[in-house]
Formats: C-alpha cells, sequence, structure tokens
C-alpha cells in the first residue's frame, strides 16, 4: 500500500471492521488491499506510533516511585456482521513523586490492547516498559497495583522483571466490600454509612486491620438479625479479607508513600465499555 491508503485504511479501520474497509477502498480504489493486508497496515502503524511517542517523550525524572497498574473489561465488538464480547486491557506506567496531599504522577504512559484475551501482548508491553523506566534511572520503590483476581496476579508474577515490586491490591475493592457488608447488617442509611467509614479508616491506619475486620463483621453478623441474603454478603465479604489480608498493608503503604488508588486505569477501562 502507498502512504496515502495506508492512512485511509488506518482511518476507515477505526470504525469499520477490516472486512468492510476491504469493500469501501475497493469501491473507490483500481485494485483496493485484502483485509488481512489492512490489519497488518494497521498494526505496523501503531507499533511505529507507540515507539515514537516513548521515545520522544519518556518519563518524568521528578519522582523515585515507579508504578505500574493495568485492568481488564469484557466489551462488544462487531466482528463481520455480528456483536461478539471481547477483553480490552489498559494499563498505566508512571513516575510518581511526593506531593503536597501524597503521591502525585505528572506524566503518566497508558497502554491499551483490544481485543486480547488474557492481556498477554499487554503485559509484556509492560515488562518492556519497566525496563526502560529503570534504564539509567534509580527509583526508590517499584509498585504494582491490580484488582484481586488471583489470575492477573499469577500472569505478572510469570515475568521476572516483575517480581521485585512491591504487590498493591487496589484499596477501591476491599473499601467497597465493608460497604456492601455494612448495608447487608444495618440497612442503607447513615448507619451502614458511618460503620463503614469507620473500618475503612482503620484500613488505612492500622496495620493489624484486615484481621480487624474479620472480628468485626463477625461479631456483627452474630448481633444483627440479618436474613440469609444479607448473611452471605456478608459471609463473602469475611471471605474476601480472609484472603487477600496479607496484601492490604496499606498502613505500610503509605508510610512508603506509595499509590494505593486505581482510578485512572480503572476510568480507562470503564470507559472503553460502552
Amino acid at each position: 500500500m502507498t502512504p496515502d491508503v495506508e492512512e485511509m485504511a488506518a482511518i476507515g479501520a477505526a470504525m469499520l471492521t477490516a472486512n468492510e474497509v476491504e469493500q469501501l477502498l475497493g469501491k473507490v480504489l483500481p485494485e483496493g488491499p485484502s483485509a488481512k493486508a489492512i490489519q497488518n497496515a494497521v498494526r505496523r502503524l501503531g507499533e511505529e506510533i507507540e515507539t515514537e511517542v516513548w521515545s520522544v517523550r519518556p518519563l518524568s525524572t521528578k519522582g523515585d516511585v515507579l508504578a505500574v497498574s493495568w485492568d481488564g473489561v469484557m466489551t462488544p465488538i462487531r466482528e463481520t456482521n455480528d456483536i461478539a464480547w471481547r477483553e480490552a486491557g489498559v494499563a498505566t506506567v508512571s513516575i510518581y513523586g511526593q506531593g503536597e496531599e501524597g503521591p502525585e504522577k505528572p506524566n503518566p504512559r497508558f497502554l491499551a490492547r483490544m481485543p486480547e484475551s488474557g492481556m498477554k501482548t499487554l503485559l509484556e508491553q509492560i515488562v518492556d516498559q519497566v525496563v526502560r523506566a529503570k534504564d539509567g534511572r534509580s527509583c526508590r520503590e517499584f509498585a504494582i497495583l491490580c484488582d484481586d483476581k488471583e489470575t492477573i496476579w499469577a500472569a505478572a508474577s510469570s515475568h521476572p522483571e516483575l517480581r521485585s515490586a512491591v504487590w498493591i491490591p487496589y484499596f477501591y475493592h476491599p473499601s467497597e466490600k465493608l460497604m456492601k457488608a455494612a448495608n447487608a447488617l444495618f440497612g442503607l442509611g447513615d448507619c451502614a454509612t458511618r460503620w463503614h467509614e469507620k473500618l475503612r479508616d482503620k484500613l488505612l491506619l492500622d496495620a493489624n486491620a484486615a484481621d480487624n475486620m474479620i472480628r468485626t463483621m463477625r461479631r456483627c453478623r452474630r448481633l444483627t438479625a440479618a436474613a440469609s441474603k444479607e448473611r452471605n454478603v456478608v459471609d463473602n465479604a469475611i471471605k474476601y479479607f480472609r484472603g487477600h489480608r496479607d496484601r492490604m498493608r496499606y498502613t505500610d503503604y503509605i508510610a512508603r508513600r506509595l499509590p494505593i488508588g486505581s482510578g485512572p486505569v480503572e476510568s480507562a477501562a470503564i470507559k472503553s465499555d460502552p
């Protein structure tokens, strides 16, 4: 393909399937490219753009914490004439510095792959960018922030370059579990809100918070007249904290000035899901 045809193919592929772009270009060109050629061109152009972005705009040097975060979301994708649900993966690679209100990242880098089951290529890109970020840079800490799916942690641990990181579960998830438990125990209202806020703050300030959460939820479950459905919600929260308590060292993470939030990458995942 000539550069002009490649450009038309790339623009078309952003809105149409490769087969539809093939049909469209076939109507306006003496001999249009095949769907396979269009896919290959788009893939190559994407790689060139990514390489250019990372070489022209490297990560900021104002910071001493390298942090990586990623997430996935199932999203509907049109394939030929049908709609299929496929996994989209998004990630950020950031250098954090210490701001007035906590860790700040001046210029995070976003990566994405869609569709891609298991985020294999996305993880390979993350590893590549981690290696680049560490080259010639002295980082005080290296952290990985992800949700609580064991498949995600297992996939990451298969890469030696990521094993030295501090593994931090998104703080939003245990906070959400506590909120569900609060509503199940006390019903929607101020009582549940106050109970949730009190335990959520303890999770940030108490080194033994996870064990304390488990004991508190067990005690409240015995003392309240919750129905079986609500009791199951509390039991699930207890099971969650029991399974992840070794990673819920948020007091330690905060003392080390590490990020614990997931906003940028989760919002990117949400935006990719119409």
